[in-house]
């Protein structure tokens, strides 16, 4: 998802980004993308009438679109965004680790579907290259790549500077514990 919005801001589009505001960050916020970007709040999505023409990445996007908030405004809202991104030629991508949490009024309604794995599997060993599998909402059938291409005879390391790879968990505050 961050590379293909470093790929569209290359290419001269305005990037969103949801990154978490945070005072003790530079900026005040925690950013995952380390390229120009604006921030913006998912759940404010379909009332930003500036969005057109740009890209907008959606990091764990499963605290805006879960399921089981369906009947939420802020879900429907959000469907409803997808369901006009495209007329406005909005490339909006999401993440989330699990599929199937996402509302699914949101979740049928994409594009492409790209999945990833960490080669090797093992987080705590140095990676290697990222496999790449995708597909679009009219062929069922994956398509598998590799990132960094091998033949590129690039290191991954390259690409590290795009993103901040290493989350900063963030527990809401419990009422009575602030």
């Amino acid at each position: 998802m961050s590379l293909w919005g470093f790929f569209d801001w290359l290419a001269g589009r305005r990037v969103y980004a949801n990154c978490r505001f945070d005072k003790s960050f530079t900026g005040s916020y925690d950013c995952f993308i380390n390229y120009p970007h604006y921030h913006y709040d998912p759940t404010n999505l379909y009332y930003m009438p500036e969005l057109h023409d740009c890209t907008v990445l959606t990091d764990e996007s499963g605290e805006y679109m879960d399921s089981r908030k369906s009947g939420a405004d802020e879900v429907i809202e959000i469907g409803n965004f997808g369901k006009q991104a495209t007329k406005q030629d909005v490339d909006w991508h999401w993440d989330t680790v699990y599929h199937d949490e996402i509302e699914k009024r949101i979740r049928r309604k994409w594009h492409y579907q790209i999945n990833s794995v960490r080669v090797p599997l093992n987080p705590k060993k140095p990676l290697l290259f990222i496999r790449v599998e995708s597909r679009n909402r009219y062929n069922p059938k994956f398509h598998r790549g590799y990132f960094p291409n091998p033949n590129w005879n690039v290191s991954i390391s390259t690409f590290f500077a795009i993103y901040n790879d290493k989350a900063t968990i963030r527990r809401r505050q419990l009422e009575g514990y602030a």
